[in-house]
Formats: structure tokens, C-alpha cells, sequence
């Protein structure tokens, strides 16, 4: 069984196929000793460079995320991409992707037991709190329905109903423009 928060093996290959498309050897590479068999020393500098990779193929994903060519000339890149982030838990993209909510379409490979989700959505949902947190802004300042949609699913689906009320309650308490207090009040209402 297929959860939200599992991958689909065709999505795995995909998210495969972008990391190794980025030249980092020890992403696509296994390290040359065993985690296990290494000295203090030795495993704080793996831990290291693991990290750094990690921030290093991020940076990546996001530029192509930021490239308007990449998405016109090759949208499967940006696709992959999308979902790459939110494999990784990407907070740094949260901004980016909660921005291109509906302005990229799913591949087949990756329905989900919940449905075909907007790549954004399932990579927030992946990413967690952070992301469920920018959702929440975003939908005191968003118009269209159909991303004010998007944007309540990621709350939901990281929040439990009840946290995601309570979160949207306390956002509109601390809210002082009244359309911004309009469109918290619209949220909670679809809950």
C-alpha cells in the first residue's frame, strides 16, 4: 500500500534520475567504507560532506525550479525536481514551491492513495511543519480557489484536523488587516 508519504517506484526512479543527472559522485556512488567500520574522525567528515552534498544537490533543484527555460523546453525536469525537494525534506524550497502551487502539472508515475496531488503539494506535504506554516500565510494572502485548495491540503495533511484548526485560529488572532482576516476565516470554513 502507497502512502502520501511513500514513493512510487516510478517516482523513484525519476528522483534517481535527477540526482545522478547532477554531478555528485557520492550521491550516485556508495562511499568507500562502511559507516560502521569508520573512526570518530572519520565518520564526523563523512557526516559532513553527506551534508554538504545534500545541500549542494538542493541548491541544484532549486535553480531548476528558478530557470523558466528549463520549465518550458523540459517541465519533466522541473517535475522531478519538485518531487526531489520534497524527498529530501527541502525547507529551503518551501517559499518556491508553496509560489508554483498549481502552475505544474502531476506525471501518472506519482498518484498517490490520495489521489493525483499537484507535485507542490505532495512535496510540502513531504517537507512537514515548515511548510505547513507558509501554507497558512499563503492563504491569507491568496485569491484563487483553487490554489487556497492546494494550500488548506498541505495544512491538512501535515495537521492533524484538529492542530490545523487551532494553527488557522491562532493565525487569524494574530491577524490585524481585515482581507487577510477574510481569507483565514474563508479557510476555516472549509475545514
Amino acid at each position: 500500500m502507497q502512502t502520501t508519504h511513500g514513493m512510487v517506484g516510478g517516482a523513484m526512479f525519476l528522483a534517481l534520475f535527477v540526482f545522478c543527472s547532477i554531478p555528485l559522485p557520492a550521491v550516485c556512488a556508495p562511499p568507500s567504507k562502511r559507516w560502521t567500520e569508520l573512526s570518530l574522525q572519520e565518520s564526523k567528515a563523512r557526516t559532513e560532506q553527506v551534508l554538504n552534498e545534500r545541500r549542494q544537490s538542493i541548491a541544484e533543484l532549486i535553480k531548476i525550479l528558478e530557470d523558466p527555460s528549463i520549465f518550458e523546453q523540459k517541465p519533466w525536469f522541473v517535475i522531478n525536481a519538485v518531487y526531489t525537494l520534497g524527498e529530501l525534506r527541502a525547507e529551503d524550497a518551501t517559499e518556491l514551491l508553496v509560489k508554483r502551487i498549481d502552475a505544474i502539472q502531476p506525471l501518472a508515475s506519482h498518484d498517490t492513495n490520495l489521489g493525483q496531488l499537484d507535485p507542490c503539494v505532495r512535496a510540502l506535504i513531504r517537507i512537514g511543519k515548515r511548510a505547513s506554516d507558509a501554507c497558512v500565510e499563503a492563504l491569507s494572502l491568496e485569491e484563487s480557489p483553487v490554489r487556497r485548495k492546494h494550500l488548506l491540503r498541505v495544512v491538512l495533511e501535515v495537521e492533524t484536523p484538529e492542530v490545523a484548526e487551532a494553527v488557522l485560529q491562532k493565525a487569524l488572532r494574530r491577524e490585524s488587516q481585515p482581507e487577510k482576516k477574510r481569507k483565514l476565516k474563508a479557510a476555516l470554513g472549509a475545514l
